[in-house]
């Protein structure tokens, strides 16, 4: 990951790991990083309108969907 952080949310989906949110230690995130393990490297995404710590995730017949 690009950004150190923790209670984060995370979900599986096709093929790629998401870390969404969570706490860098001094407030909570909006960010959402892209592991893809074929090229091993972390990919920044399109950030949430809100910031979001301790949250679940799941995906919906094949999204993502944040709760």
């Amino acid at each position: 990951m690009t950004r150190k952080r923790r209670y984060l949310s995370s979900v599986a989906l096709s093929s790629r790991l998401y870390a969404i949110g969570g706490y860098d230690a001094s407030s909570r995130l909006n960010t959402v990083e892209c592991f893809d393990p074929i090229t091993a490297q972390w990919s920044v995404m399109t950030p949430m309108l809100q910031r979001r710590g301790l949250a679940g995730a799941t995906t919906l017949a094949g999204t993502m969907t944040p709760k």
